[in-house]
Formats: structure tokens, C-alpha cells, sequence
């Protein structure tokens, strides 16, 4: 037997081993687990440079910023927890797993979001909890403000969810739709910013059209002890109404375009 067959032996010995499947799945997992916390901490690094340089210093305080990056990594630690099957909805209708869920009596948009649960990502929520004892520490807590920044966070979660569901369910028209849902958690990365930060035409689009500095902004503002986005907060709640209004005529619409991947 030749070295390149023993060399290719010995490898398929390997892929079938009990010992090498355990430590795969160990280390997929423990990377899994690690890749949120590093990018978090880096984050805050990057935001903490480029604060101490100035350029976000006249924009808002630093327990807002801090503020901002908590909610923005809870939000979209969450929405992968409960909604990450909305990432997938194309494959499902390339492989027909979408005609199974046609024939189900219930709420089909329920059950499209909610396909897939991510526990992983709720326990990646976790590391959080050093940036929350550090922006509270900087901030005068009130059960007022509390109360208000939950609201706030489950509306800016909406937000997110609702975008991300928009784009999804156009895979019923355009099967190729992956990258319109890649697109829009690309810019849910600008929550993170200060909403004063931006001008212009890109502030009005990322206020009222396609609201992602609503995601965080809001919530951020109340904690830190700033006022009110009240017209923000409003178009919040009436953006979550609206999407999902939207969302569900655009399922009827495209559902009256699907075709099954059976034929």
C-alpha cells in the first residue's frame, strides 16, 4: 500500500473516531461560546479608543455610550436566541421543508420565526453583565428609568425582529433573498452609534425608513440619564405595529407568487 493510501487511512480512521467527533463538536462549541465575548470586548475597546481621541465625546457621555453597546448586544444576542431561523427561511424553501410548514394550523409567521431557538445565544447574553455593572455604576438608576429602558429594549427588539422578518419573507418571492437578511444585521451594527452622530438624508433613513438607530438609542438615552427620545420612542411603537401589519400582507402577496419546491 502505497503512503498516500495509508496517509488517506489514516485521516478516515480519524473523522470516525468517537475521541475526534468529541473533541470537534468541544471546540465548535467552545467557540461558539467565546466568539460573542470576544467581539463584545473588542467593541468596547474600539469605542473606548476612539472616545478617549474625541471625535464621540460631543455626541453623548460616556455611561451613554456604554449604555448603547449593552442594549445593542443584548438586542442582537436575543433575536439570535429567538428568531435565528429567520436566517435560514431561503434554504427551507429551496429544500421544501417550506411546504411542511404551509400545512400547519397555525400562525405560519409564528412558527417561521420561531423555527429555530439558539440557546447558546442566550447564554451568550451573559457576558454582558460586566459592561451592566459598569455603565450602572456611572449612571443614577432610578425604578423609573429602569422600567422605561426595558420598554424601550423590547421595543428596539421589535425593530430588529421586524426588519429581519420583512426580508425573510421575501424568500417566498426571491429564493435568492439570503442576502437582503445579511444586509440588514449588517446595519443593525449601527445601533451602536449615537443617534447624533449622523445627518442629513442617512439620519432620516436610519430614524424613520429603515429605524435601526432606534434599536438602542432610546433606551441608552433613558438609562444614562439624558431625556427622552419621545418622537423616536413613539415612531418605535408605531414601527413595530406597521411592520408587522406590513409583514403580514407581504406573506399573503408572496404566497400567492411561491412555488413549491416539488413543483
Amino acid at each position: 500500500m502505497s503512503t498516500f493510501r495509508r496517509t488517506l487511512n489514516t485521516i478516515e480512521q480519524l473523522t470516525r473516531s468517537r475521541t475526534t467527533l468529541s473533541l470537534y463538536y468541544r471546540g465548535d462549541l467552545a467557540f461558539r461560546l467565546a466568539s460573542p465575548v470576544v467581539e463584545l470586548g473588542i467593541t468596547y475597546l474600539f469605542f473606548d479608543l476612539i472616545y478617549r481621541a474625541g471625535p464621540l465625546q460631543r455626541f453623548a457621555p460616556w455611561n451613554q455610550i456604554l449604555w448603547l453597546l449593552l442594549l445593542a448586544y443584548l438586542v442582537d444576542s436575543l433575536f439570535g436566541f429567538l428568531f435565528t431561523g429567520l436566517h435560514s427561511v431561503s434554504e427551507r424553501v429551496r429544500s421544501g421543508q417550506m411546504d411542511v410548514l404551509l400545512l400547519w394550523p397555525v400562525d405560519q409567521l409564528a412558527l417561521l420565526s420561531l423555527w429555530k431557538v439558539n440557546w447558546l445565544r442566550l447564554v451568550n447574553s451573559l457576558a454582558a453583565l460586566p459592561l451592566l455593572i459598569h455603565a450602572w455604576s456611572l449612571s443614577e438608576m432610578t425604578p423609573g428609568r429602569l422600567a422605561a429602558g426595558g420598554l424601550l429594549l423590547i421595543l428596539g427588539l421589535g425593530i430588529r425582529y421586524h426588519l429581519s422578518l420583512l426580508a425573510s419573507v421575501l424568500s417566498l418571492w426571491i429564493v435568492r433573498a439570503d442576502a437582503v437578511v445579511f444586509v440588514i444585521d449588517e446595519l443593525n451594527t449601527i445601533s451602536r452609534y449615537p443617534a447624533a452622530v449622523f445627518r442629513g438624508l442617512g439620519r432620516i433613513f436610519l430614524l424613520y425608513i429603515c429605524p435601526v438607530l432606534l434599536v438602542a438609542n432610546p433606551g441608552a438615552r433613558v438609562l444614562s440619564g439624558d431625556r427622552l427620545m419621545l418622537g423616536a420612542s413613539l415612531w418605535a411603537l408605531a414601527f413595530n405595529l406597521l411592520g408587522q401589519l406590513l409583514a403580514r400582507w407581504l406573506y399573503r402577496r408572496c404566497l400567492s407568487e411561491y412555488a413549491s419546491a416539488g413543483g
